[in-house]
């Protein structure tokens, strides 16, 4: 009987002995939280900005170059083959006449309609007392500015032939007169006189 006591005592023991080492133990670690799928919203707030200052800057350019584009510029005009013309004529004016000289000077001034286009031949035909000048140009061929360009020729015109009387020069439709007695009192030395009526520049008919 007393063996049987000690028995039981021992595996009383034990038993208590297995709970407290149960007790003892620590208890498992929690497993780990695997990581979101979900994008990051600081990652996606920074994207949208990247993308916003593309569009405004690409905004910008085409701004600029539409800008660019509408700024006034010299034109260019194309031509495959040489072109001939009449010279636009502004003004025409009788130089005084200079002594010991035969010739009168007839100064013509206007303006070209491009940069390339020149003076190229001067005609001269006489009806009466009026001295008509045809005075062409010549546009050679290929681009050139379409900017107006102003000329001055310089006409020589005998006058030491002429009868006396009151003569009209005209030059692509515009006009001056001068006389025959100008040239003689420049010839003589004499002080010019007084400029015949109508002497003023006006268009020709």
């Amino acid at each position: 009987m007393r063996s049987d006591a000690i028995s039981m005592r021992a595996v009383g023991f034990a038993g208590l002995a297995l709970a407290v080492a149960a007790c003892a133990l620590p208890a498992p670690a929690p497993s780990p939280t695997p990581p979101s799928l979900e994008p990051d919203a600081r990652e996606s707030t920074l994207e949208g900005e990247i993308e916003a200052a593309r569009i405004r800057d690409r905004k910008a350019l085409e701004a600029e170059a539409a800008a660019k584009a509408a700024e006034p510029g010299p034109t260019t005009t194309e031509s495959d083959t040489p072109r001939l013309g009449i010279a636009q004529v502004e003004s025409v004016e009788i130089a005084p006449a200079a002594a010991a000289a035969r010739t009168r000077e007839v100064i013509v001034t206007g303006s070209h309609p491009d940069a390339c286009t020149e003076v190229r031949d001067v005609a001269l035909v006489r009806r009466g007392s009026t001295l008509r000048f045809a005075v062409s140009t010549f546009r050679p061929p290929g681009s050139c500015a379409a900017v107006s360009t102003p000329f001055r020729e310089v006409l020589p015109l005998d006058a030491s032939s002429l009868a006396p009387g009151t003569y009209t020069v005209v030059v692509n439709g515009r006009s001056a007169q001068f006389t025959r007695a100008e040239f003689d009192d420049a010839q003589n030395g004499r002080s010019p006189r007084a400029a015949p009526s109508g002497a003023a520049q006006r268009g020709a008919r």
